[in-house]
């Protein structure tokens, strides 16, 4: 789902750094063009993370009083939206599901270790 939007942005010259209709991935990760697209893609992610965190209130240290709301529509929205921008920052890279599960599973297996070794 995440490619084909960005297909359509690329289609109506909408995505890339200058915006470009000729915009292709994956990205050469040898080219400082391409390590700075990524890196405005993941500046993206967490921006949006950030406007997430926004939606709790309850997360200022120096609050002394309980909201009892949260506006959980609004808040999964924005984690939506990082979530979009780090599957594109995962495209740009040339990074496949498999390939991101495996190295997933990897890691996995490794915290999993540390925690029985007591690291």
């Amino acid at each position: 789902m995440q490619e084909d939007f960005m297909f359509r942005l690329r289609e109506h010259g909408l995505i890339g750094t200058h915006h470009q209709s000729d915009f292709v991935w994956p990205l050469d990760l040898s080219k400082r063009s391409s390590q700075l697209e990524l890196k405005d893609v993941a500046f993206n992610s967490m921006s949006e993370l950030f406007e997430a965190i926004q939606h709790l209130k309850n997360a200022k240290k120096h609050r002394q009083t309980e909201v009892g709301h949260v506006d959980r529509e609004a808040f999964i929205e924005e984690a939506v939206d990082s979530f979009k921008f780090f599957l594109e920052f995962l495209i740009f890279a040339g990074i496949t599901p498999d390939e991101f599960f495996d190295a997933y599973a990897k890691k996995d297996a490794v915290l999993h270790r540390r925690i029985d070794e007591k690291y």
